[in-house]
């Protein structure tokens, strides 16, 4: 590819010229797309489209949700062994910690809203600790192998003021005490104290968090695995089988009870969990197909050699992979 180049989609003496351009992004929260058109010379029009194919006007609120889309479909598709499309460029989504820092401030102002996303296969309804945007929030924490970062800086504020006060998530996290405790998120929290090597810190949330609500299934699917990996199996079956009780439809609380009875040698209850436990149809990620382009405009070779920075990889098995962004002081910047 070359400018000299006489003939081809590049050249010196083309006879097309660049009229109008459209950016177009969805925004995943709102179920709209946002388009922003430009027409050359001038004029700029920024716009939304419904499914419905409905204009509507354009707000703060909507460029928040769709940045947070943006963030996760980086996040959540960043493999290319399993998502790759012709021409796609994939860029580095965090350049240092200040990136950093915007991204997570905007998943957790989002954080509330994330059930609106939906959820994995294996998961019948959508939940605050339950939706892709935790999936995504998760998976890049766990792609370094940075738990306590994402329990400290973000699950634990949000744990800890359910009703979004700042304030009070700081107090409670300085003074350990019980003070109001969003369970579900707690569970999150707990999760990544394990993961962490963190099972003080851990099993005081778990705590915390069944004393404000027994019946809380997803604290209670964690406090299952913490007794599993601590070889308490009778205490892990009881607990599991509370899960159950609570939470019926979905298939993980079976498939942890079912985990417990194999580790216990019950090879007979397990097989009658599995007979029992819900089945639905299994529907894996979607990865949308797109169609052959009749025409490729690719950038010139000195675009492609110049900086296309893909960053590296890191592969978790529970989460896939994400782009490692290197640890920097805050005056790195």
């Amino acid at each position: 590819y070359s400018l000299s180049d006489k003939p081809g989609w590049f050249g010196a003496t083309n006879a097309w010229k660049i009229a109008s351009g459209t950016y177009s992004t969805y925004n995943a929260f709102s179920k709209v797309d946002l388009r922003v058109q430009i027409k050359i010379p001038g004029g700029v029009d920024a716009f939304a489209v419904t499914a419905q194919g409905e204009r509507r006007e354009l707000t703060d609120e909507l460029w928040r949700e769709c940045q947070v889309s943006s963030i996760l479909r980086a996040v959540l598709y960043s493999d290319p062994a399993t998502y790759n499309v012709t021409g796609l460029r994939r860029l580095t989504m965090v350049s240092g910690m200040r990136d950093e820092t915007r991204i997570v401030e905007s998943l957790m102002d989002q954080f509330r809203k994330g059930w609106q996303l939906g959820s994995n296969a294996e998961t019948q309804v959508a939940s605050p600790a339950r939706n892709y945007l935790v999936d995504g929030l998760m998976a890049y924490f766990a792609g370094q192998g940075r738990h306590i970062d994402c329990a400290a800086e973000v699950l634990s504020p949000l744990a800890y003021a359910p009703g979004g006060d700042k304030q009070s998530a700081a107090a409670g996290r300085a003074s350990h005490e019980f003070k109001g405790i969003d369970p579900e998120v707690a569970s999150l929290l707990a999760e990544a104290y394990m993961n962490g090597d963190e099972e003080v810190q851990a099993v005081r949330v778990m705590h915390q968090a069944l004393k404000a609500k027994p019946s809380c299934y997803p604290m209670l699917h964690t406090q299952a695995e913490f007794l599993r990996r601590k070889k308490q199996l009778a205490s892990a079956r009881t607990i599991a089988l509370m899960a159950v009780k609570y939470a019926p439809s979905e298939f993980l609380a079976w498939a942890r009870l079912t985990e417990i009875y194999i580790d216990d040698g019950d090879y007979e209850s397990a097989l009658l969990s599995l007979n029992t436990c819900p089945m639905y149809t299994y529907v894996d990620r979607d990865y949308p197909r797109v169609p052959t382009p009749r025409r490729i405009n690719y950038p010139v070779k000195s675009d492609v050699l110049a900086d296309y920075n893909l960053g590296d990889n890191y592969t978790n098995g529970n989460y896939g992979t994400v782009p490692v962004v290197p640890r920097a002081s805050s005056d790195s910047d």
